[in-house]
């Protein structure tokens, strides 16, 4: 799906690019399997595990929508500190997080279901997605949730990776693929 037209773009094709990526990310995960495939390390050591992956998307939409003052208030604190910041390659001390006790995949859904709903209604209702609406650039507000829709694609890139080095036991095709 093509990014839309940040100068012409309706709310209709903003929700549905959003809602695009969000699926494509919602599939990709459905297809670990078990509890172990979340919380599971990379055999390299060089990334997180893949639930941080599935709570980093949602947390960055926040953080980026309270900055920008499409949003006033954090929804989760400690998610929003948690799934922050994934990994420098260069720097081995960021692991540090792969030691500790991670939130279950149950709290890290409901996490973002609640996102979801926040991004959808700052679609359906922000003014800067009115009919003929200026073009939308970096120093606009909902430049945030443009960011925020290719941060999420390019995860689907990163998560995809990981999930190739996966044992195949934690992996299954998702109901979705063709």
């Amino acid at each position: 799906m093509a990014l839309p037209n940040l100068a012409t773009c309706s709310r209709t094709q903003t929700l549905d690019y959003f809602d695009n990526g969000w699926t494509l990310t919602e599939v990709l995960f459905s297809g670990l399997r078990g509890e172990e495939a979340f919380y599971r390390p990379p055999y390299h050591h060089l990334r997180h595990p893949m639930i941080f992956y599935y709570g980093h998307p949602p947390a960055l939409y926040i953080n980026k929508l309270r900055v920008a003052g499409l949003i006033a208030e954090p929804l989760n604190p400690y998610f929003e500190r948690l799934f922050e910041t994934g990994v420098d390659e260069m720097r081995w001390d960021d692991m540090s997080k792969n030691e500790m006790l991670w939130p279950s995949i149950q709290e890290v859904h409901a996490y973002r279901q609640q996102v979801y709903a926040i991004v959808r209604r700052v679609i359906e209702t922000h003014p800067g997605l009115a009919s003929n609406h200026p073009p939308i650039t970096q120093n606009d507000p909902l430049w945030a949730l443009f960011m925020g829709f290719e941060h999420e694609r390019i995860h689907l890139e990163t998560s995809s990776v990981l999930i190739r080095e996966l044992p195949l036991n934690r992996v299954q095709r998702p109901a979705e693929w063709p």
